[in-house]
């Protein structure tokens, strides 16, 4: 290859040292500038939606907080979780569990095939102002926008 380089003309020459900086130079952005730049937009990018999402998060701090300590006080009832399902279905008119059924004296496991989501969370929600968690949950959304079918067990804590 050098005895081909020398036997050219020195324009030749000076055309080949061009083309070769020329090369050298794209693969260089090709392979280390462009990558590196297109990472660091990335990344800014992403510290952005982060710095977003945290401003949200730190505005909804005390209204989570008023929230959560409204809503703490537990009402007492001798009723068992059983008896407060029946109770809290008919206030929050969900339309009662397809499938209900106590287990020990604090557990109740419902079963609902078709019933609005928002209801549900009403019913839950209800529930835990008495004092009775959610244990295990299992939801699966519908094709129908906004319902699930879910099978949940509740437990007085």
């Amino acid at each position: 290859m050098k005895e081909w380089y020398l036997r050219q003309s020195p324009r030749d020459r000076l055309i080949v040292i061009a083309l070769s900086a020329v090369v050298f130079l794209g693969l260089l952005y090709a392979m280390v500038w462009y990558p590196l730049n297109n990472s660091i937009n990335t990344q800014r990018s992403a510290i952005e939606s982060k710095g977003s999402d945290l401003a949200f998060l730190q505005k909804s701090v005390p209204i989570l907080q008023s929230l959560r300590s409204g809503g703490s006080e537990i009402i007492a009832s001798d009723k068992s979780p059983f008896q407060l399902l029946d109770q809290v279905t008919k206030e929050v008119d969900s339309g009662k569990p397809d499938q209900s059924q106590p287990v020990g004296a604090d557990k109740v496991r419902m079963t609902f095939n078709n019933v609005a989501f928002d209801k549900l969370v009403s019913v839950i929600a209800r529930m835990e102002r008495y004092g009775i968690q959610i244990d295990t949950a299992n939801l699966t959304r519908k094709k129908e926008t906004g319902y699930v079918s879910a099978r949940i067990t509740m437990v007085r804590k």
